[in-house]
């Protein structure tokens, strides 16, 4: 399995890299969005972990440009800060996760290692395929229902319904 981090902050790419060294086959890394889309483009990724602002393109740009070409990569943000925009970005473009800096390393490990547990059809759906009828769910509807609005802790949520997943988004399609 291949990841890629990109984060313009050296010292904080480097104790990611360090930290999943041994999880994945191949970890690459970017100092920046645009070495991260070069990256991407050269070879696919299962897998990008990145900065959310970030000089010359953002992780949100990084982000929007993978799926304008259709470049399928799963992402997890890091930011500085928790806003309205920033949920409502993650929600628009498939995001599985995002932590705010300073994050804790080990919850960047349970965040990872959600998504590598992920049941595979849910996966293939939602960032391989962009067939899973969750990525038609309005914002609002969602945010309703759960304050970090990630395909992480939608899904946690949908988990905790003891409902069929499919039921849930049919409700929240409405």
């Amino acid at each position: 399995m291949r990841i890629l981090i990109v984060d313009d902050e050296d010292a904080i790419r480097e104790i990611i890299v360090e930290v999943f060294r041994d999880l994945f086959s191949e970890v690459c890394e970017a100092a920046n969005g645009y070495e991260a889309l070069k990256h991407i483009k050269d070879k696919p990724f299962d897998l990008v972990i990145s900065d959310y602002h970030m000089p010359k393109m953002s992780g949100l740009d990084l982000l929007r440009i993978c799926r304008e070409e259709n470049i399928r990569v799963p992402m997890i943000w890091l930011s500085g800060r928790d806003n309205p925009e920033l949920r409502t970005y993650a929600w628009q473009y498939g995001l599985f996760d995002y932590l705010e800096k300073p994050f804790d390393i080990e919850k960047l490990r349970e965040s990872v290692q959600s998504f590598l547990t992920l049941d595979p059809k849910i996966k293939q759906e939602l960032f391989l395929d962009y067939t899973s009828p969750a990525l038609q769910i309005p914002f609002e509807n969602v945010s309703k229902k759960i304050t970090k609005v990630t395909y992480r802790t939608f899904i946690d949520w949908c988990l905790a319904q003891n409902e069929p997943m499919n039921e849930i988004i049919s409700k929240l399609l409405v």
